[in-house]
C-alpha cells in the first residue's frame, strides 16, 4: 500500500509462509508502472523474486501478481 500511493488499489492481498498475491486495479499503465517501480526499490519490503501479469479492464488496469518473501526462492516459474 506504501508503494501505490494514489496509483491503485489493493483488491485482494494474501501471504503464505514464503509467498504472497495479490490484485492491484490502477487508472492506467502509467499509474501500474510508478507503483510497480516503488514497490521493486523499497528496501522495506523485500522480494527476492516477483512474477505478474497485468491487462486492461473494464474497471481500469488490472495487475496479477505473486513474489517471494523468502530468500531461498529466488526465482518463480510457470507455465
Amino acid at each position: 500500500e506504501r508503494a501505490m500511493a494514489q496509483e491503485g488499489v489493493l483488491e485482494g492481498f494474501s501471504c503464505g509462509l514464503s509467498i504472497c498475491i495479490g490484485l492491484v486495479r490502477s487508472g492506467s499503465l502509467a499509474g501500474h508502472e510508478t507503483w510497480s517501480r516503488r514497490f521493486a526499490l523499497d528496501a522495506a519490503a523485500p522480494t527476492y523474486s516477483y512474477a505478474d501479469a497485468s491487462e486492461d479492464s473494464r474497471m481500469g488496469y488490472e495487475n496479477r501478481f505473486i513474489f517471494s518473501t523468502d530468500p531461498a526462492l529466488r526465482a518463480i516459474s510457470g507455465n
